[in-house]
């Protein structure tokens, strides 16, 4: 057994944001004689890596038309569904008592209880039966280590395909696309299988490692620590705008005429803008130029612009389609 103090914490808040900011809060302050295992869950978001494009990963009109929160982590990897199904873990160390094999096995033992045998597919992925139940990724700080995954228990698997389908060919990329692979539930596997179930026997399994007592602590809303991070995590310029730059550019007819457009996005704001038509009253577009260049790229943003700009009502409303089919969907 190691002289490791586990700290085990299960945050009650559902908002992805704010248990993003308790992970990178956590590992700013861990010390050095323990490994913090951090399990929380997201009611309806998603979740992109570090390097991923938003507007290419995601669904994003979907996404603002159903409230499901668009957040970006600090660590690589795919976008991922997150909803009440889904149980997230992480775990927090300095380099002496970083293992990933150990933080596998935890994990994997408390499965083991629950009757489902796992592996590691060398992929960070853990899997059963060949299919994916949990995807994990690594942030590396100095001597500061975070390892975090999912664990797909019960997850509305229709939404995960709905949300994250998208077409990746009307963006000139420069991030990284997701790997989609074949998931399966827990769910499926052992019915009677509760997120519960998976904490308790995961908090167990530590005991096999540590001559310390572990316990589970409990984060509530009004014991939240806060910290700086919680902005960060809900800024649009992190979500949004901290992603890898990017061109757009489409054209359509229309029964006005033609129009097409190009325009590049950098720290997800609008720049280097052209449009070009051959309306009759195309001197109205180069005004919009003027309002969008510079601005943020969102579909709430674009639409409150086209609807502000001096444009005719039926062109206002071809264009915020336009924009809402070619990028936002």
């Amino acid at each position: 057994m190691d002289n490791i103090k586990y700290k085990v914490y299960i945050s009650t808040m559902t908002d992805p944001r704010v248990n993003l900011s308790l992970e990178e809060s956590f590992m700013s302050t861990v010390q050095d004689d323990e490994c913090i295992l951090l399990f929380w869950q997201s009611e309806n978001a998603v979740v992109i890596g570090r390097n991923q494009n938003p507007y290419q990963e995601c669904n994003l009109s979907k996404l603002e038309a159903d409230n499901v929160i668009t957040v970006r982590r600090l660590s690589g990897g795919g976008a991922v569904y997150h909803d009440l199904g889904n149980l997230n873990f992480a775990f927090i160390s300095k380099t002496d008592y970083f293992d990933i094999d150990r933080q596998f096995s935890i994990i994997l033992k408390a499965l083991k209880k629950l009757d489902i045998d796992g592996e590691f597919n060398g992929r960070n992925d853990l899997i059963t039966d060949g299919r994916k139940f949990s995807g994990n990724a690594f942030i590396h700080d100095e001597d500061r280590h975070l390892h975090h995954g999912t664990l797909l228990i019960d997850a509305d698997m229709n939404k995960i395909s709905e949300y994250l389908s998208v077409s990746h060919q009307k963006l000139d990329n420069k991030g990284f696309d997701s790997v989609k692979s074949r998931v399966v539930n827990l769910k499926e596997i052992n019915k009677t299988i509760t997120i519960d179930d998976v904490i308790n026997h995961s908090v167990d399994s530590l005991k096999h490692f540590t001559k310390h007592t572990v316990k589970a602590e409990y984060i509530y809303e009004d014991t939240l620590p806060l910290n700086h991070y919680m902005d960060k995590y809900m800024s649009h310029e992190w979500n949004f705008g901290d992603g890898p730059a990017f061109d757009f550019q489409y054209e359509e007819k229309f029964p006005w005429g033609m129009f097409s457009i190009h325009m590049n996005v950098k720290n997800g704001l609008i720049e280097d803008l052209a449009m070009y038509t051959d309306a009759l009253e195309s001197e109205k577009f180069y005004n919009l130029i003027t309002v969008l260049e510079n601005q943020k790229l969102s579909q709430e943003s674009l639409n409150f612009l086209i609807d502000d700009s001096i444009l005719e009502p039926f062109v206002k409303s071809d264009l915020k389609g336009f924009f809402k089919h070619h990028l936002f969907s």
